[in-house]
């Protein structure tokens, strides 16, 4: 059983960590591999990259594959035959001009589908924390402190 968690780190990254086994995999060696999860949860991609390892290799790059999957490549394949675990941590970071909550719908989610690295049958939950919260562009910002200090001189 597979235990993935997304979290936000700051304005332009987030965290992915993971830990479990991954089902068998089959059909031949594989160097990439997608799990898809039961509802729509990735809103635009982003990019990832190194830290997480599956079966002892390092995963060289994360990705949204769409809404409700992500697609992982490996340094070298895995041979079929085996379940792998998957494991580490990793940064991402979100494409221009977007945030955490914009590449993001927080929430739980079950695994439902799984191919290459990860078999066919693979289980378990995807967890997308909450408690970021958007920063505001500069110009937004600029126009409230305009609009208090006006409020000011009119009282």
């Amino acid at each position: 059983m597979l235990i993935i968690t997304i979290s936000p780190n700051n304005e332009t990254s987030f965290s992915i960590t993971s830990s479990g086994t991954a089902s068998t995999v089959s059909g031949g060696n594989a160097s990439t591999g997608n799990i898809g999860i039961d509802s729509s949860a990735f809103l635009v991609g982003f990019t990832g990259g190194s830290g997480l390892t599956f079966g002892g290799i390092s995963v060289t790059d994360f990705s949204r594959q769409n809404s409700t999957r992500l697609s992982f490549d490996l340094a070298s394949p895995v041979s079929s035959g085996s379940a792998y675990s998957l494991s580490g941590s990793a940064t991402g970071t979100y494409l221009p001009s977007q945030n955490y909550l914009s590449t993001f719908v927080p929430g739980t989610y079950n695994i439902t589908f799984s191919n290459g690295i990860f078999g066919s049958t693979a289980s378990g939950t995807l967890t997308i924390a909450s408690g970021a919260t958007p920063i505001p562009e500069p110009t937004t910002l600029i126009t409230a402190v305009g609009c208090l200090s006006l409020s000011g001189f009119l009282l």
